[in-house]
């Protein structure tokens, strides 16, 4: 299919690629206004936004987003503020890569341990190692798998 030069300009800004076939005969039944208004719009509605919360292109022009109002911060502004860097709160030098609530870099966090299985790896360490050579062949299987589950062997 052959597309307009205007479409294909239009198709370059947009910030998610898709459907450029039915985006084109829906673009092409639109006024000339509406054209020069989504040119403008579709670069500040999804500024920053990541292309998998962008409807494509096609759904775009069917759905009129453009007659929406944009989103609007307490302030009034239409920009998003940027973000301040977080800092790791254990040794405060790199940066930290928000994910949950915890303010730690990736050299700092130790995922939490498990006392329990802490608890049940120093008692086969001090009380089966002995043994597992010495016990019957049903037991000697059961000790290995313990051992090799607690990091005995």
């Amino acid at each position: 299919m052959v597309y307009t030069d205007q479409f294909e300009a239009f198709y370059k800004k947009y910030p998610k690629t898709g459907e450029k076939m039915l985006g084109s005969q829906r673009y092409a039944k639109l006024s000339q206004a509406d054209r020069a208004t989504i040119e403008k719009d579709c670069l500040l509605r999804y500024a920053g936004i990541e292309k998998q919360f962008v409807p494509n292109i096609a759904r775009y022009i069917l759905r009129r987003y453009w007659e929406e109002p944009l989103p609007t911060l307490d302030n009034g502004s239409v920009e998003k503020p940027a973000r301040e860097p977080v800092f790791c709160s254990k040794c405060g030098e790199r940066e930290v890569k928000i994910a949950g609530n915890i303010n730690l870099c990736e050299i700092c966090y130790v995922p939490p341990s498990n006392h329990v299985l802490e608890r049940q790896r120093e008692y086969y360490r001090d009380n089966l190692k002995p043994y597992l050579c010495e016990t019957k062949k049903g037991y000697t299987a059961r000790l290995i798998r313990i051992a090799k589950k607690t990091g005995l062997i």
